[in-house]
């Protein structure tokens, strides 16, 4: 595959992608592929008779390097983890643009439902001040600096390991059990 770069009278560049081949007498000839790159390598790879790769500029891209790659080193456990975290993920993001995905916005958090497929952006300031969920997290990540916790999970035990579903199904429990006693206490 050959790349071409012209300058355009407006000043921007110009970017396509040909084909570097043959005709039926055997001399060269270039096929245009188009401008966009992933377009490109998927013409060419039909016009090779190879597989077809995936888009790059895509999230699906990152979920299976990540699962190539990091996953098969962890222990057996963390493995089924990410394999579960991963196909929640593919829903929702594997298709999306790598560059537009954003986790905590200036003034939202970014939420997508399980259920419906909705997407939710929950505020976390209004009028410059902080919202009750939006101090929760602003105390949470401070609690999380202060005791040395940097890994990349939000929610985390004392120890700054990530919460398993187990550990948080077994603290919901435990609050709700809480909850029932007290108002029956009431």
């Amino acid at each position: 595959m050959l790349r071409r770069v012209r300058n355009r009278r407006s000043g921007k560049l110009w970017v396509g992608y040909y084909y570097d081949g043959r005709d039926e007498n055997g001399r060269r000839k270039e096929i245009p592929l188009g401008t966009d790159l992933d377009e490109a390598r998927i013409e060419w790879a039909r016009l090779e008779r190879k597989v077809i790769p995936k888009p790059q500029h895509l999230m699906g891209a990152i979920f299976d390097k990540f699962e190539r790659e990091i996953i098969p080193g962890k222990k057996p456990r963390p493995q089924q983890d990410n394999r579960n975290e991963l196909k929640q993920l593919r829903k929702a993001f594997e298709s999306a643009p790598i560059n537009a995905i954003t986790h905590i916005s200036e003034e939202f958090l970014l939420v997508g439902q399980g259920k419906t497929g909705q997407r939710l952006r929950i505020r976390l300031t209004d009028g410059g001040k902080a919202t009750g969920l939006g101090a929760f997290l602003d105390d949470l990540l401070e609690r999380r600096a202060l005791n040395g916790i940097k890994g990349s999970h939000l929610i985390t035990n004392t120890s700054g390991l990530r919460m398993s579903y187990p550990m948080l199904r077994n603290r919901w429990d435990e609050a709700r059990a809480e909850a029932a006693r007290r108002t029956a206490e009431d």
